[in-house]
């Protein structure tokens, strides 16, 4: 059960994030996927050019999984009791988040084939904030699903 909530809430998150990201006008041409499935297929196949079909399905991939794998995380961390539930922790594992993903960034943007056009000025701090936004969202989804499934024995430890 727990990894059907980590698929659910890692899509749900990540797409509210990514909208969050697309709403503040953090583009400069290209979307976020579009940037990881340049540089996924830049690195897998560097003499072909891939679609931006290609492109965009291996991006789109690669940060869902992210969102669900940092999900994951924090649904294993609390199942074992290493965090509690509260505003702090979501806010601390935004910014634990928000700041890997931005050495994550920092790193594939200097490795980037396109990074020319790459404002790391106005994409990093976004990426981090964006970040914060994903936790909370996550954390609200997380909420809803304490409140739909209060009785069932699956979650139960959600409520120590």
């Amino acid at each position: 059960m727990l990894i059907l909530i980590a698929l659910i809430i890692g899509l749900l998150s990540t797409f509210v994030m990514t909208v969050f990201v697309q709403l503040t006008g953090y583009r400069q041409r290209k979307s976020i996927p579009w940037l990881l499935g340049t540089f996924i297929n830049t690195r897998l196949k560097p003499t072909e050019t891939a679609s931006q079909a290609q492109v965009l399905t291996w991006g789109n991939i690669l940060h869902y999984l992210i969102g669900i794998g940092f999900v994951a995380v924090y649904l294993l961390l609390w199942h074992e009791g290493w965090l509690v539930h509260s505003y702090l922790t979501i806010l601390v594992f935004g910014a634990i988040a928000g700041l890997v993903a931005v050495a994550v960034w920092h790193f594939t943007l200097s490795n980037h084939p396109l990074k020319t056009f790459i404002s790391y000025p106005a994409f990093l701090p976004s990426i981090f904030v964006a970040h914060l936004v994903f936790a909370f969202a996550m954390a609200g989804l997380l909420d809803l699903c304490m409140i739909f499934f209060l009785s069932t024995e699956h979650f139960s430890w959600m409520y120590i």
